[in-house]
């Protein structure tokens, strides 16, 4: 008797010894997410273009292209393996070309459109926006064109992109064709651009986009936007209603509609320039407040 009593005995410790080694892991993962919450919350917490980890895929290579030749630099997003390209004019060369400057660089945030900028579908604006920053980088002999993977279809996706593009020839604009499916309007973050701009040396930017929220975005991942430049392509048959939409629905700054969309930004903005310092647009949630009609 007293011998199975101590058999028990043993059987029970056993289980509880083994049933903390496995919940060590746990507690260790827990006590890392406490520390990452209470560092992310404290005041001097780091700016989120801080947070967001990139690495350098390759070293800087010579890019000839059409319309001149850039230096390519190509990054990893950590967090989700995605690999983005900036497309680099000008500056000092080597992996920091703009280490030197204070002053702003022109720069355009792209977002990848296989649509339109391989195939060059009339469908969207994506194709000639691309090739109009190149030509004004190269015209400048000086800035950045970030090519961000991932983003097709603001951020949902190649075959969603698709299934919106069918919508729309039923008459569904494009944002409704978005949220029809239970996607996102737009799921894009900046976060990883940010931080490649930060990579090259570039702090302070002239933004080449019709996009209020990519203003938003930088400033929030710490790069400084003191110039809006237009990218407007002319309108086609097939393009003319997203074009519409996205100025009189989702804020962008068109000449379709561009008295409602300029009313979203700050005064500043209306002209071109804007001080440091001053408010920016809010981010999409809020923008698209009151355009759901």
């Amino acid at each position: 008797m007293r011998l199975l009593l101590l058999l028990q005995l043993l059987t029970c410790c056993s289980g509880a010894l083994l049933l903390r080694a496995a919940l060590q892991p746990m507690d260790k993962a827990m006590s890392t997410v406490k520390a990452q919450v209470s560092r992310l919350l404290a005041p001097d917490a780091p700016a989120a273009a801080d947070i967001v980890k990139i690495e350098q895929c390759a070293p800087p290579v010579a890019m000839p292209t059409k319309f001149g030749t850039f230096t390519c630099h190509c990054y990893r997003n950590l967090a989700d393996g995605v690999e983005h390209v900036a497309l680099v004019k000008g500056g000092k060369g080597g992996e920091t070309p703009f280490g030197a400057r204070s002053g702003p660089i022109l720069v355009r945030v792209h977002s990848e459109c296989a649509t339109g900028d391989i195939f060059g579908s009339m469908r969207c604006d994506c194709g000639p926006q691309l090739e109009m920053a190149l030509e004004a980088i190269e015209a400048e002999a000086e800035g950045v064109l970030l090519y961000m993977r991932g983003q097709e279809g603001r951020g949902i996706g190649l075959g969603a992109k698709l299934v919106a593009y069918s919508l729309q020839e039923r008459g569904v604009d494009t944002l409704d064709a978005n949220t029809v499916q239970g996607l996102p309007v737009d799921s894009r973050e900046y976060g990883a651009g940010a931080a490649m701009l930060k990579r090259l040396g570039v702090r302070s930017v002239r933004l080449i986009s019709n996009n209020p929220d990519k203003f938003a975005a930088l400033e929030e991942h710490g790069v400084h936007v003191v110039e809006r430049v237009p990218s407007v392509a002319a309108p086609n048959p097939h393009n003319v209603g997203y074009l519409r939409t996205k100025a009189e629905r989702m804020g962008h700054m068109l000449p379709v509609g561009l008295a409602k969309a300029e009313r979203m930004l700050p005064v500043d903005y209306r002209v071109g320039r804007r001080a440091p310092g001053a408010a920016m647009p809010t981010r999409r949630a809020a923008a698209l407040k009151g355009y759901e009609a």
